[in-house]
């Protein structure tokens, strides 16, 4: 359940136009669940995003769904959103550079955790 506060602080915070911190007082009075201990955003432009949608589409023959047919400047909006995260919680939010190949994401994440783990 703790996931989804973060997608909830980026779409109806930060695109939404809703203070974060009055999300995050909202979320303390309600639900009071502890915040989750780390966040990956795993950042990429959205253009090549849709370059490996539309790669993978070819390859599969998976159907656009509706966030395939988003505009780019909504992507790039929810992105900008998942990057200022960092701003609000530092201590948390790790931004991984995800025009990587898969491995070198898993290996730096996998890092991550590890430290995290030993502090």
């Amino acid at each position: 359940m703790t996931g989804y506060i973060d997608s909830t602080l980026v779409y109806q915070g930060i695109r939404g136009k809703i203070p974060i911190t009055k999300l995050v007082e909202v979320w303390q009075n309600t639900i009071d669940i502890p915040f989750p201990d780390l966040t990956f955003v795993l950042d990429i432009e959205p253009n090549k995003t849709a370059e490996r949608v539309n790669k993978r589409r070819q390859e599969t023959g998976e159907e656009p769904n509706n966030w395939d047919n988003s505009k780019l400047e909504f992507h790039q909006v929810i992105r900008n959103g998942y990057l200022q995260m960092q701003s609000y919680f530092s201590e948390r939010v790790r931004i991984i550079n995800a025009d990587k190949n898969p491995e070198e994401v898993f290996e730096e994440v996998l890092g991550i955790i590890i430290k995290k783990r030993r502090s």
